[in-house]
């Protein structure tokens, strides 16, 4: 019955898919409708969200922002070895003295009679050519002193170095109380370098008597190694010595630099007290370059 009934259903539709209109007037028949397939399930879409029945767009989402720019990096600060207010102070009088050197004849031939004579200006520019010659000297008498302060922090750096190895060893074979107190084991090494260097020449000049030298030679310390330690002690005491003597120099030389250039500063005022008075007496006078 199914099967018929299929076929029948297949010719209904040949011939209703036949044109009609075979000389007759009547209308053509309209074609039955094909029969509804079988509708497959699908997965159903992920819903949207329902616009807001008030007819209103949708609020656009709001975009990242970008992050905030770094913040400036900050100029390094310069240290100075020399001071720049000594320096502008050199300066301003060597053009105090140039402008005094080129000054008109209307100005030159009152300057004699306010104090501003050829000699005082001599002496004014020595003054400033030895601060000149004072802030050069200080500059070679800190480099000195920073050279002997590297060499004597290497001499140091070795010489302590070698004794605490001695000492590491030496505890090895020197085990009575006695004994590491006379060689100096039972305490730290000093951590002033004047101390240091005091208790490490205590401590091998211990080492070589009996029975330490024995004990100490047992274990690679023998007399010859003890004596290049001490020579070494001795080139660090050398160079501190250098050392302590630069620094000394350097401050000697800094005094002398700052002597110099106070000396230079009160002759620039007075000189500026003179050409300011002789400007307020004669106002035509033309202002000399650097007042």
């Amino acid at each position: 019955m199914l099967a018929e009934n299929a076929g029948e259903s297949v010719v209904i539709q040949e011939e209703a898919a036949e044109p009609a209109n075979e000389g007759t007037a009547e209308a053509p028949v309209e074609p039955p409708a094909p029969p509804a397939q079988p509708v497959q399930p699908t997965a159903e879409a992920p819903s949207e969200s329902p616009a807001p029945a008030t007819g209103a767009a949708p609020m656009a989402q709001e975009e990242p922002t970008d992050p905030p720019p770094p913040p400036p990096e900050e100029e390094p600060t310069i240290v100075h070895r020399q001071s720049q207010e000594q320096l502008a102070i050199l300066e301003e009088m060597t053009l105090a003295l140039e402008g005094l050197a080129n000054v008109d004849d209307a100005f030159r031939a009152l300057m004699a009679d306010h104090g501003l004579t050829p000699e005082r200006l001599a002496a004014a520019l020595v003054l400033n050519q030895s601060a000149y010659a004072a802030v050069a000297a200080r500059r070679q008498a800190d480099a000195m002193a920073s050279a002997a302060s590297a060499a004597q922090r290497n001499a140091y750096r070795q010489c302590r170095t070698a004794v605490v190895a001695l000492r590491k060893v030496a505890r090895t074979v020197i085990r009575d109380e006695a004994g590491r107190i006379a060689v100096g084991l039972d305490e730290p090494l000093p951590t002033t370098l004047l101390a240091f260097a005091a208790a490490t020449a205590e401590s091998l000049d211990a080492a070589e008597t009996e029975p330490y030298a024995t004990l100490l030679a047992t274990v690679g310390y023998d007399a010859e190694r003890i004596a290049s330690l001490q020579a070494l002690l001795a080139a660090y005491n050398l160079l501190a010595t250098q050392h302590r003597a630069a620094l000394k120099a350097a401050e000697r030389a800094t005094a002398a630099r700052d002597g110099a250039v106070d000396e230079v500063r009160v002759a620039l005022v007075q000189l500026r007290a003179e050409v300011y008075a002789l400007l307020r007496r004669y106002p035509f006078l033309s202002t000399p370059t650097g007042f």
